[in-house]
Formats: structure tokens, sequence, C-alpha cells
């Protein structure tokens, strides 16, 4: 059975959501990678090591806000936005948001539109329908 595989933040998550109705109503399996405040880092990453493509599978994509960003720590993967980090405490979001590239609107577009073409490469590159 092919499969229409959602990859977001938490409005594609459940089989109930629009993505899953329409995998319903198209007689394919709905896989959701999708997950709650992911950055359009994280999606393009699970897009790219998604392990299990198959002739005939759709992706759906939906891009999130430009201002979360994703970064790779010591700890792991760590998600950080504005809204997320305590101002006087000297914190490696706190340098990015008020002093580093994350003080800029276009930052976070660069950012979003690299995600994209690398994620729509890599999905045209292996035959793989998307939107």
């Amino acid at each position: 059975m092919n499969k229409f595989i959602g990859v977001g933040s938490s409005p594609l998550m459940e089989s109930t959501s629009y993505a899953g109705v329409i995998a319903q109503q198209l007689g394919m399996e709905y896989i959701s990678l999708s997950r709650p405040v992911n950055t359009n880092q994280k999606i393009c990453r699970k897009i790219l090591s998604y392990p299990d493509y198959q002739p005939g599978d759709f992706v759906l994509i939906e891009w999130t806000s430009t201002i979360r960003y994703e970064f790779r720590t010591e700890h792991g993967w760590t998600n950080t936005n504005p809204n997320s980090y305590k101002k006087g405490t000297g914190s490696f979001e706190e340098y990015f948001y008020e002093k580093g590239p994350g003080q800029w609107e276009y930052s976070g577009i660069h950012a979003a539109l690299k995600e994209m073409i690398v994620t729509q490469q890599f999905l045209k590159s292996n035959r793989i329908n998307y939107l």
C-alpha cells in the first residue's frame, strides 16, 4: 500500500488531520512524522532521513514559522524560538536572538528557504511526489 506521509508541526500529527483524511480518501496509509513545535530544520531532516520510501508514496510538507531554529548540541538536537529563553541568563539562545543572526528576520527566511530547496532537491532526485 502506498504511503501518504505528513511532515510538519502538530496540525498533521493525528490520523484525523486534513492530511490523514486525504490519505484515507486516496486509499493510502497515513504516516505522520509531525511533532509539536517542529522547526523547518527538523522537518527537512525527518524527510531526508525517513528510511522507507517506496514508489507511489506521497509527502505532504507543512513548513512552520521562520523564527524556530534547531541546533545540534552535546545534549542532542535542541529547539529554540524567541519566546523560549529567559533574558539575562547569558544563554546561547539569548545571544542568538539578541546579538546574533536570530535578531534579523532575514536569517529565518534564509534558513527556511535553504531547508525547502534541500528537501525539494532530495524528493525530486528520488522521484518522490510531494506538495
